[in-house]
């Protein structure tokens, strides 16, 4: 995620609020019972900012029917406990008979269900993108909005599942005031039903609705794209979609080819976007709420580009605890870095493939993340960056949120870069942080399965072909800010005027012009 505010601590609070997420897609596995689907009617209520719940359920077995709201969001991390906006929750029959309901903590309730099939649940809740960040941390992209003027749900704060038929597949239907319409990244049926395959498919595809939106389809590779658009004229939106078009090149380029079957970029411009603007990646969609403003500029083409990257780094390539995420318990993990600093890191080269940015501007961009870092990075401590991932489910106040984005996002961008100029050492400049997603895409993501922890300094080393222990130990699994002076030397590079700009020496070697190139350059399969 990525933002645009002003300067100093309203710059750092505006980047902490909005350079975060990604929420992670989980295969679709066989459907589970007879593939019944469970069916959700969805009612908003615009001006009170409460919402309708109805769920149909299919049963595959007898005894109690446990209910689960999830308590956070794949890429925010933190405990979000999205049940505690419930405020009503009932079940019966199908003869219409209630059925006694337990309600365990913010997020479990549990119906006395008998051999009852199918089983309807009921619930009320209010919005939970409230204006106030400091309600329990949540930010706007992770939950849900309703106004007059538009509304957008992210599912997985509303719609919760049923524990153990999260395989099953959803049918959604959604009822909007008369006039309104909305988009999504999920199939929709001629009587408007927007259907999944699985629980995860419908968490992971977020709705924008609104009386009026505004749509350009273009196609890349011969695979669908919508770019959906609130707050805009047609004119803007067709200037937006263009750029979108050319940062999904770049991408595909870069990776070497578009691993889902049909992809939605959701745009609202509204004046309540935190800090500027903010964005949340899913599988086959992003949902980015930005400041009207009246025109683009280079940040907003930064925050398009991270959240379509996270499609690759996040969604698909990430640890093994990700691919199925429980959202029923808290998660720690140290690699985050993964998911956000080399997102951060990488987005920067698809702007400069899309040739909405240069080399110039791209190393440029890289030191003012250097120097943000630099100037914020007593307030992290002594923390390194493994700690604040770990971290990340205990947010209880906004300077974890800030040490959060601090190491993600301005030092994480900066120490990705130097893992790479590190990697490209080790392997005379032929192999950095590209190769190593392509490997971990063919190798995992491809496959199915998500990267050990424990892997993953050894991948580095096995495609770099060289060791990276200290480099890890001192800036990733520790609190360093590393200095890449001597690195940068690797690619012809060096600093000039006391890390003011990022130049290229006066007279490369061949070598390093060798190594320049290649960094710059897509895979010999793409060239």
């Amino acid at each position: 995620m990525t933002g645009r505010a002003g300067s100093g601590a309203a710059r750092l609070l505006a980047l902490a609020l909005a350079l975060l997420a990604s929420a992670l897609l989980a295969p679709p596995l066989a459907a589970a019972g007879d593939g019944a689907p469970v069916r959700y009617r969805v009612e908003p209520d615009v001006v009170a900012g409460t919402w309708s719940v109805r769920a149909t359920v299919p049963r595959s077995g007898a005894g109690d029917l446990v209910f689960v709201m999830p308590r956070w969001t794949a890429g925010a991390y933190h405990l979000a406990e999205y049940g505690r906006f419930v405020t009503r929750f009932a079940a019966r029959d199908a003869a219409g008979t209630e059925l006694p309901v337990t309600r365990e903590g913010h997020h479990r309730f549990v119906v006395a269900a008998g051999e009852a099939d199918p089983v309807t649940l009921e619930w009320s809740a209010r919005e939970c993108a409230p204006l106030d960040v400091n309600e329990n941390m949540i930010l706007d992209v992770e939950g849900n909005r309703l106004t007059p003027e538009y509304g957008y749900l992210s599912p997985n704060s509303l719609l919760g599942f049923v524990l153990g038929e999260v395989d099953r597949p959803c049918e959604l239907e959604l009822f909007l005031p008369e006039g309104w319409r909305g988009a999504s990244a999920l199939e929709r049926r001629d009587d408007g039903v927007l259907v999944a395959p699985s629980w995860w498919r419908l968490e992971d595809s977020p709705i924008l609705f609104a009386p009026r939106l505004h749509s350009v389809h273009f196609e890349v590779d011969g695979i669908a794209h919508e770019v959906c658009v609130y707050g805009k004229d047609a004119a803007e939106t067709q200037a937006l979609a263009d750029r979108c078009r050319r940062i999904v090149e770049a991408g595909r380029d870069w990776m070497m080819e578009l691993p889902y079957p049909r992809y939605a970029f959701l745009f609202g411009f509204v004046p309540e976007s935190l800090g500027g603007g903010s964005g949340l990646e899913h599988g086959d969609s992003t949902l980015i709420l930005l400041t009207p403003g009246p025109e683009l500029d280079g940040e907003v083409d930064q925050i398009i580009a991270h959240e379509f990257f996270h499609l690759w780094c996040a969604e698909r390539i990430h640890v093994a605890a990700l691919q199925r995420p429980d959202y029923t318990l808290p998660l720690e993990t140290g690699t985050i870095w993964l998911n956000e600093g080399v997102t951060e890191y990488f987005s920067r080269h698809l702007l400069v493939r899309a040739g909405l940015s240069t080399r110039e501007e791209f190393f440029d961009g890289l030191w003012r993340s250097w120097s943000q870092a630099r100037a914020l990075w007593a307030m992290v401590g002594e923390r390194s960056w493994t700690d604040v991932s770990r971290a990340a489910a205990g947010w209880s106040d906004m300077s974890d949120l800030i040490a959060f984005s601090i190491k993600n996002y301005q030092g994480g961008c900066w120490t990705v870069f130097g893992l790479d100029l590190a990697m490209r050492r080790a392997s005379d400049g032929e192999r950095g942080v590209a190769d190593l997603l392509r490997y971990l895409d063919r190798a995992y993501a491809r496959a199915g399965r998500g990267v050990g922890e424990s892997e993953l300094i050894a991948i580095c080393e096995g495609i770099a072909q060289g060791e990276l222990d200290a480099y890890f130990a001192r800036h990733i699994d520790g609190p360093e800010l590393p200095d890449l002076h001597e690195l940068l030397a690797v690619i012809g590079c060096t600093t000039k005027g006391g890390m003011k700009r990022i130049e290229p020496v006066a007279e490369p070697t061949p070598q390093q012009q060798a190594a320049l190139e290649d960094f710059f350059s897509l895979p010999p399969a793409r060239r």
